[in-house]
């Protein structure tokens, strides 16, 4: 890891430690090895600012996660400055912890070696009437084709994480949002590289995917009506409610309603009932108790927060 300057950066990237020194991570090292671990997650404290996203171990008395504001004076401005504590984690299997010492010195010569890891945001919207919306990915992503995840992407530079949201939103899904109606939350961090498994080749992703929370005073209905999907980067979207994912981690089948794209020009959409078994590769690992993807464990999170609150104000 290195310092770097924000006059360096052409994009947010993740730093280990305050914001005043960040330490810059390496494409190809594993973000949350820089932390005390238990299991495969770890407390911490993150902070955007200067376009770094900062993250440093949160200590006992910043007690458990979930509970610290975070300052986003005003979302229409470029950066703001905005703390939280989080839970970070990333799969049992992560590529850049699992590369060997043959593997790591045949990717110190790869375009990736000189980049650092970067940083997306992914947006939890619940409606009114209690439902995620969900959206799959187009079949000709260049990572996760086809995946079934939050309306998300990228964090630009000089951008906040709010703002982001918002925009993601609207180029993804065409849904636009006044900001007295929208009030988002840090759900949790996770660490994503894809291919997801060392097998798949050799990492050509690395993020920091930060979730974001909102439940907006508009039922479902009303939200789908304005959907218009983005056909370059979405091909379908679902509503899933607490129930289905709670059968998710009891490894029980449900059926959802699917909203396929069908005619880009119209924005026409057939609906087809899918299992849910169907759409996540991974789905026994639910059952399992194995974290393997953060759409996972966004969505147990948002499950359990039913119940009690897991999120960080922004």
């Amino acid at each position: 890891m290195a310092t770097v300057s924000s006059q360096q950066m052409k994009s947010v990237v993740v730093g280990i430690g305050k914001s005043n020194n960040p330490k810059i991570v390496n494409f190809f090292s594993c973000v949350l090895d820089q932390f005390t671990t238990k299991g495969n997650s770890a407390h911490v404290v993150c902070e955007l600012a200067n376009n770094v996203f900062s993250i440093s171990q949160a200590s006992p008395s910043d007690g458990p996660d979930g509970h610290h504001n975070l300052s986003n004076a005003d979302p229409t401005t470029t950066q703001s400055q905005a703390q939280a504590q989080a839970l970070g984690l990333h799969a049992a299997h992560c590529p850049v912890r699992c590369l060997t010492e043959q593997e790591r010195s045949s990717v110190a010569t790869s375009p990736h070696a000189t980049r650092s890891v970067a940083v997306a945001v992914a947006v939890i919207l619940e409606s009114s009437d209690g439902k995620v919306l969900m959206t799959q990915r187009a079949q000709h992503m260049r990572s996760f084709p086809k995946a079934w995840v939050p309306p998300g992407g990228h964090l630009e530079k000089d951008e906040s994480l709010f703002t982001c949201g918002l925009r993601e939103l609207q180029e993804e899904t065409g849904l636009s949002f006044k900001s007295e109606h929208v009030n988002m939350s840090i759900l949790c961090l996770w660490e994503s590289v894809y291919p997801m498994m060392l097998p798949f080749g050799l990492p050509r992703s690395h993020h920091i995917v930060v979730y974001l929370y909102t439940k907006l005073p508009f039922t479902s209905d009303e939200i789908a009506s304005k959907i218009q999907l983005d056909p370059e980067e979405v091909m379908a979207y679902s509503w899933f409610t607490s129930e289905t994912i709670m059968k998710l981690r009891k490894g029980e089948e449900d059926y959802v309603d699917v909203h396929v794209l069908e005619d880009a020009a119209t924005g026409r959409f057939k609906t087809e009932t899918r299992l849910t078994s169907s759409m996540f590769r991974g789905g026994l690992l639910w059952a399992s108790g194995e974290t393997y993807s953060g759409t996972q464990q966004a969505l147990t999170r948002w499950s359990l927060s039913k119940t009690k609150s897991v999120t960080s104000k922004i």
